[in-house]
């Protein structure tokens, strides 16, 4: 979506790392495992899932897709929903630049029954502040900003909610 690549670097310039919110036209936008929760409608709250590490497995996020396409009424139920989780977890929640998949997503996959213990709200928004404090870093050094990992997407939604909340309220006065 090229059309986003404008909105979304003016949204990561206006990140406050020590706030953990958008600072824009002076006013604090937070950006929370609540938004989060709200947008991939799942509970805020369990275990936190960590990523890991940049350690990455060989396969990749394309390779996961594919091997959906390949599947049909043979398919076991085990192998259909851990794909789907697969695909879930590296193509949606966690995208990464170079489309490997993290080993901690694959270590999930052996239990999958875990997955619903787990704050995927907090876990998502955790990651992706890691990903915008990045941005800020490199930004005030004058780098150039580069790809984001993550599903920056919900950013995007996640703005937009928050403005229609500080306009209703300001059509409330």
């Amino acid at each position: 979506m090229p059309q986003n690549v404008p909105l979304i670097h003016m949204l990561l310039s206006k990140w406050d790392m020590k706030s953990e919110s958008f600072i824009i036209k002076g006013q604090s936008l937070k950006f929370t495992s609540d938004e989060v929760a709200l947008l991939i409608g799942m509970p805020n709250r369990g275990l936190i899932f960590d990523i890991g590490s940049a350690r990455s497995s060989g396969k990749t996020s394309n390779d996961i897709r594919h091997d959906i396409e390949r599947m049909d009424n043979s398919t076991t139920l085990d192998d259909l929903v851990k794909c789907f989780l697969l695909y879930l977890l590296s193509n949606i929640f966690y995208p990464m630049a170079n489309f490997r998949i993290p080993v901690a997503i694959f270590e999930l996959l052996n239990t999958p029954d875990m997955f619903n213990q787990y704050n995927w709200p907090e876990s998502i928004r955790g990651f992706l502040v890691e990903e915008f404090n990045g941005v800020a870093t490199k930004q005030a050094k004058g780098f150039a900003l580069g790809y984001v990992n993550g599903f920056v997407m919900i950013l995007i939604v996640s703005i937009v909610c928050l403005f229609n909340k500080c306009l209703i309220s300001v059509q409330n006065i």
